[in-house]
């Protein structure tokens, strides 16, 4: 099976959603996520996060750890402090795991995530990223076949996220502001338009797509 495959590469990537959480509006500089399900481990497990933050000052996220272990980020979007990025990290072991996202400014702002594991990527760079600073508008990616595609959309006045192009996995209320992710896998390799419709204010778009 290609959910089997050795890292790295494999016949296909796989995907799984995982968690999705919420800080509460804080002033820290690290906010941690407990005990995050992990799926199976396998030797060609990464696990990618989609962060969020949104705040008035301006911060922006700088770093993301999954179990421990340092993710690299892929993709970014910063809209006047409305800000959603995609990280991933290879993690073949464990089933469980703290998720920390760090700001750059202990000031007040409040954060969320929502984690995948994908199996059989080739690398941990995406074959391709998307980002606007519209929902609505998002991106149109070169999408690798027998691929994985994952996308997350921030607004701040809230809204009815609605995607295009790809399967939504949930939305995370932040108070007010909503995250809004979304997920799927692609056969062919094709020109992919992803859309989140549906939110209200400030914005920001990010998607990343791994093949194997």
């Amino acid at each position: 099976m290609a959910f089997l495959a050795p890292f790295p590469g494999g016949n296909r990537v796989t995907r799984q959603f995982l968690a999705n959480g919420y800080s509460g509006v804080t002033s820290a500089a690290t906010f941690t996520f407990s005990g995050v399900s992990l799926a199976t481990p396998a030797a060609n497990r990464s696990i990618v996060i989609c962060a969020a933050a949104v705040t008035s000052t301006g911060v922006s996220i700088t770093g993301v750890s999954v179990a421990g272990l340092s993710a690299t980020e892929v993709v970014t979007e910063d809209n006047g402090g409305i800000h959603t990025s995609i990280w991933i990290a290879a993690l073949p072991t464990g089933t469980s795991g703290n998720v920390a996202i760090s700001v750059s400014s202990a000031t007040a702002h409040t954060v969320a995530f929502a984690a995948y594991a994908i199996y059989g990527n080739r690398s941990a760079t995406p074959n391709a990223t998307g980002a606007s600073a519209s929902g609505a508008s998002g991106a149109t990616i070169s999408a690798p076949g027998s691929g994985v595609t994952i996308a997350c959309a921030l607004a701040n006045s809230g809204g009815s996220p609605s995607w295009s192009g790809l399967a939504a996995d949930g939305n995370q209320s932040m108070g007010t502001p909503i995250l809004s992710f979304a997920s799927a896998q692609i056969a062919s390799a094709e020109s992919l338009t992803v859309a989140c419709g549906g939110l209200s204010g400030t914005q920001s778009f990010t998607m990343a797509a791994w093949g194997p």
